[in-house]
């Protein structure tokens, strides 16, 4: 019986709690770490609140102050781990590699007051678990039945409020709301002094007392979170400034205009040309915004921190690649001329992933096994319209057979704009992007690369079927093309099983096409799943 006792109070304290562990922490190294870390603070607000007690002789045989000075210590602590969470969330970054949980207040608060509720559960209920194994019945003959189910209630209590508190406590703090504070301190200590009944055993009280906190804090805990849910936290950054400010990730009113102008005004940036990047926090590229299309997938990506380098025209790769096309852009700058620029000196580095079209040599020359296709929209309201996957490519090399990773079209939209230029076909292999080699890249990678440019489109294929080349006219594309060295590098396979019918998302549209080069090559059947 007694053991039957252990184990039903056990679990009723410990059930939920190892649950949450489980199911939100133990996937994730650093929550476990800062799950540790804050039940250490824990400790040691125990042993600062044990030493006060201590030292003051007079106050010893005053339960109630001991409970009050333990309140306090332990909101203090609480109140040191935020700080120590804030200041060192870019180490915590690099350490752990994952900006969803460092920069999410949210989380960091869960996770630590899950920690602050274990250990002071722990503390709450050990000996009394210990009691309960026997040998004796507690209430057989004094004492109340029900006395080591109602300190189980309570442990689980004093665990879900820690989580519940930290939540609150940490939203208060970032957001300046005193309320909050408040509320936390209160709630604690009246938690705490109507524990002080059970020497009366006055559990009835006690326990509709403390269940009615959990319920109340529970509820305010959700209306936080889910409030910071809909909130976009930025940290822009521009030379050796930076700047954190935050916006409605729901609001349908952004634009990219509206955004650059908010980050002019903030980083008094006015009359200074500058580009926006954003950090993806799923593999830490670096990747524009400079229109509506890809600044509203940065905000669809923060979770929850969106993290802008804001560098100047002339600072940037891209800048030293030129800005504009080369061409005048009309009549009366073609009569008159380009205004002189100073020579651009070659850089030689490894090209970020994603240029603006403009910045794309339109005199590229591209082997005559493959073909440059270009999908310009010009207002038009037809979807890019086709799919594409990852795959295997099979290269015929003097040392035999070597499979390497690459990128296909799975399918064609009909309608789409990729079908209306007929130069694009189920199984052909993407070697590039916008001039950007995709050899070596994932296929999220890719797909954020077309995504970035799906305003004007230009992409380089092997066609699945050669003899859909058409010969080289005079005039056009010499076949002493120089794809990157990537692409060379695909250029001499081909892609297999056109039967394949990997699970796809949708992707681009282009319009005009060009002619490219040819190659003998195999093909290998693929598995392959897109992300847009």
């Amino acid at each position: 019986m007694t053991i039957a006792e252990f184990f039903g109070c056990a679990f009723l304290a410990f059930g939920m709690p190892l649950a949450m562990f489980i199911f939100t922490i133990s996937d994730s190294p650093i929550k476990i770490i800062l799950l540790i870390f804050s039940s250490f603070l824990w400790l040691l607000a125990l042993l600062l609140s044990s030493f006060i007690w201590y030292i003051i002789v007079p106050l010893r045989g005053f339960l109630f102050f001991g409970v009050i000075v333990s309140v306090f210590i332990q909101e203090g602590f609480r109140y040191a781990v935020y700080k120590l969470l804030d200041k060192t969330s870019t180490g915590l970054e690099e350490l752990a590699g994952d900006s969803l949980v460092t920069h999410n207040k949210p989380v960091l608060a869960y996770v630590s007051g899950l920690g602050f509720g274990l250990i002071s559960g722990l503390f709450q209920s050990v000996n009394i678990l210990a009691d309960a194994v026997g040998p004796g019945t507690m209430g057989l003959k004094s004492g109340s039945d029900i006395f080591f189910i109602t300190s189980a209630t309570l442990a689980l209590c004093i665990i879900l409020l820690h989580t519940f508190w930290s939540v609150i406590f940490f939203d208060g703090i970032q957001n300046r709301n005193n309320i909050h504070l408040a509320y936390v301190v209160i709630s604690h200590l009246l938690f705490s002094c109507f524990t002080l009944l059970n020497g009366n055993e006055l559990y009835a009280v006690t326990l509709t007392a403390s269940i009615a906190n959990v319920l109340l804090t529970m509820s305010l805990a959700f209306r936080v979170s889910s409030a910071n849910a809909g909130i976009i936290e930025i940290k822009s950054k521009f030379d050796a400034e930076f700047r954190r400010w935050s916006i409605k990730r729901n609001e349908t009113t952004h634009t990219f205009d509206d955004f650059q102008n908010s980050i002019e005004h903030l980083h008094k940036l006015n009359g200074l040309a500058f580009l926006i990047s954003y950090i993806d926090p799923r593999d830490n590229d670096l990747l524009p915004i400079n229109n509506d299309d890809n600044f509203h997938r940065a905000l669809t990506t923060a979770r929850p921190l969106l993290r802008l380098i804001i560098q100047k025209k002339g600072d940037s790769f891209e800048d030293t690649m030129g800005y504009g096309t080369m061409r005048p852009k009309n009549l009366i700058s073609s009569l008159l001329g380009q205004t002189p620029v100073k020579a651009k000196t070659l850089a030689i580095s490894n090209p970020h992933d994603f240029r603006q079209v403009s910045q794309i040599i339109d005199v590229d020359i591209v082997p005559e096994t493959c073909r440059r296709v270009r999908l310009l929209k010009h207002g038009s309201d037809k979807p890019l319209g086709f799919y594409i996957r990852d795959g295997t490519s099979v290269k015929v090399t003097a040392n035999g057979i070597e499979k390497q990773p690459g990128i296909f079209i799975s399918r064609l939209v009909p309608g789409g704009l990729a079908e209306s230029t007929g130069l694009l076909a189920v199984n052909d292999e993407v070697l590039e992007v916008n001039g950007i080699e995709v050899h070596g890249k994932t296929l999220d990678q890719v797909t954020d690369m077309m995504v970035a440019n799906s305003s004007n489109l230009i992409i380089t294929v092997k066609p699945a079927n050669q003899r859909t080349l058409a010969t080289p006219r005079r005039g056009s594309f010499s076949r002493n093309s120089q794809l990157s060295s990537g692409s060379q590098h695909t250029n001499n396979t081909n892609t297999s099983d056109e039967n394949d019918n990997d699970e796809q998302d949708e992707v681009v549209d282009l319009t005009t096409g060009m002619n490219l080069e040819d190659n003998n090559s195999l093909v290998v059947n693929q598995n392959g799943v897109l992300h847009l």
